[in-house]
């Protein structure tokens, strides 16, 4: 494993310092140098993988190695020792962190992932949601047409296939293993509580569907939370998943409270409008589909007409959204 042997090399030249260096003191000064406040945090959060455009953390590493050196007892000298060695090596090994994918669009970032980080990501879904969901989408496979099954259910019965018939069985019965494999991944990810992992099991619909909505919602899945406030109606999770980002959610509320005659309607909808440009989406903006030679053909989306309010609501409508932001968009 990547850890367990820079682990070991961490530990070999702080020696060669006059350093004795514990192997748990040597895998949390790891998580420092990448950021983490533990090792734990940096377990969770993602694994160390080779990389020949690996990223210089030379900016914010030597404060946190130092810092957490002296945290577990270590000399200032000792500290720098550690701080010292830690970049040399990183840079020498060409190491980087690479974070366990959190949604759709990251997903090719594993696709050129070297055997030795591929083993470090299987080590570490022993243990880690987050790295069950990567080995999940690196094995990721639609599930096959029950149209395609014909000559593997012949086979099933004991026919005999000639040597094309066979292969064409042979396939979808290695695509079926294939996508059983994916969706196993993917149930002991969200059992582990790993909320986007739910989500894609609740899109392959099947009768467990609502409930991997229902449980992706709950763990915080923005998409599965506007799925269920939308096509349920629920406001509590239009609500949460407005705050997590959904432009319909967003844009939804805000319309909703602006057509209402009220101060307490009028505030939410400055709020709502608010946050929506923190996530960067204007709803006062109309948007046309513009014909470069005749102008606007039609209007795609007609902006959101603001009620009026006092100056200071509008001032604490938008420092609530900020508040808001600040809290959700982590």
């Amino acid at each position: 494993m990547i850890r367990k042997n820079f682990s070991y090399d961490i530990q070999k030249h702080s020696k060669n310092h006059g350093i004795a260096l514990k192997r748990s003191h040597a895998y949390e000064l790891i998580a420092a140098y990448f950021g983490y406040s533990s090792q734990a945090a940096m377990d969770a959060s993602g694994f160390m993988m080779f990389n020949m455009y690996a990223i210089n953390y030379e900016d914010f590493s030597v404060t946190n190695v130092t810092e957490r050196s002296a945290q577990l007892g270590y000399s200032t000298s000792e500290a720098d020792t550690f701080a010292q060695v830690l970049s040399r090596l990183v840079d020498e090994q060409n190491l980087s962190f690479s974070e366990y994918l959190s949604s759709m669009d990251e997903r090719w970032e594993l696709d050129n992932l070297e055997e030795t980080s591929l083993q470090e990501l299987e080590y570490l879904s022993a243990t880690q949601p987050g790295a069950q969901y990567s080995l999940a989408c690196l094995n990721e496979i639609e599930p096959s047409s029950e149209r395609d099954s014909y000559w593997f259910k012949k086979q099933q019965q004991g026919i005999e296939l000639t040597p094309s018939q066979k292969q064409f069985a042979d396939d979808y019965e290695a695509a079926l293993n294939q996508f059983s494999f994916y969706r196993s991944l993917l149930v002991k990810a969200a059992n582990n509580g790993h909320g986007n992992a739910a989500f894609d099991l609740a899109e392959q619909g099947g009768n467990d569907a609502d409930k991997y909505y229902q449980q992706a919602a709950e763990l915080g899945c923005v998409e599965a939370q506007e799925f269920l406030g939308l096509s349920k109606n629920d406001i509590k999770w239009k609500v949460d998943a407005a705050k997590g980002g959904s432009r319909e959610c967003l844009e939804e509320l805000a319309r909703s409270a602006a057509d209402k005659n009220d101060e307490i309607s009028a505030f939410e909808a400055h709020k709502w409008t608010a946050l929506a440009k923190h996530y960067g989406f204007d709803l006062t903006q109309s948007l046309a589909d513009n014909d470069e030679d005749y102008g606007p053909a039609f209007i795609i989306y007609v902006g959101l007409n603001l009620p009026s309010i006092a100056q200071e609501m509008k001032v604490e409508a938008h420092a609530e959204a900020f508040k808001i932001f600040q809290q959700y968009s982590d």
